[in-house]
């Protein structure tokens, strides 16, 4: 209901699932450890305030790019069908400061290889749904290049998929006895994996504009339940279990 988000700042629909919750959770932890900040309330339990990445490059390359495997299928020249590719794309893509996406070409040995990977990250799909926009979709969050908010098509902030619960569990584990052993452990979420760093081929060096969020409201510094979560992440993340497992 409407005056639930007026109290609370958040939404806790039934609809949200668990891996959307925990993407959310990843954006705001990612913004919090570009900021140095990770877990680290600096003392203030109110307000959180992060700026999450858009990688609106990487996610009109994954997401809004029909065009790609038509052009693939065309067995063109590899010249020609880097041009054809890189003038669909200019037309077609939104939400990017400047529609060039000519960078990509430097990096792959062939248009082919750029197909393949791009197909390959695409096929790691969450919750793919058919009734997602392509602003909506996410790929699985092998690290930092890999998260991001949830947005428009005209790439303002939305609240379909991620209602504020990620942001409740941040602060939730942030106000935890064990946030200080807990930040190390997720930020080696973060940073390492050799699909992270393919997905960082998909953007352009440049200073990404970044507003800044959150809205959400938590009434306790201090709860069990947050103790609690917190000795469960941990455990986890200190487990043998394989990364992508946990």
């Amino acid at each position: 209901m409407w005056i639930d988000e007026q109290i609370w700042g958040h939404r806790l629909w039934d609809a949200t699932t668990p891996w959307l919750i925990f993407l959310e959770f990843l954006g705001v932890a990612e913004a919090k450890d570009r900021d140095q900040s990770l877990l680290d309330g600096q003392g203030k339990t109110y307000p959180l305030r992060f700026k999450p990445a858009q990688r609106m490059y990487a996610r009109n390359i994954l997401y809004n790019n029909e065009p790609m495997l038509r052009i693939a299928d065309e067995k063109l020249a590899d010249s020609a069908s880097w041009d054809k590719w890189l003038s669909a794309i200019a037309n077609r893509a939104q939400g990017v400061p400047l529609r060039d996406f000519s960078y990509l070409r430097k990096r792959f040995n062939s248009f082919s290889d750029f197909v393949a990977l791009v197909s390959m990250l695409r096929g790691t799909t969450i919750e793919n749904g058919p009734n997602k926009r392509w602003s909506s979709r996410f790929v699985f969050p092998f690290g930092r290049h890999a998260l991001y908010e949830d947005l428009s098509l005209t790439a303002s902030r939305e609240y379909i998929n991620f209602g504020l619960p990620g942001e409740l569990v941040y602060q939730m584990l942030c106000r935890s006895a064990y946030a200080a052993e807990l930040a190390p452990e997720i930020a080696k979420m973060l940073d390492g994996d050799p699909c992270d760093r393919l997905l960082q081929l998909m953007e352009p060096d440049y200073d990404e504009d970044r507003s800044t969020r959150g809205n959400s409201y938590l009434p306790y510094a201090r709860h069990e339940t947050f103790d609690d979560l917190g000795q469960d992440w941990l455990s986890l993340l200190r487990s043998p279990l394989p990364r992508f497992d946990t």
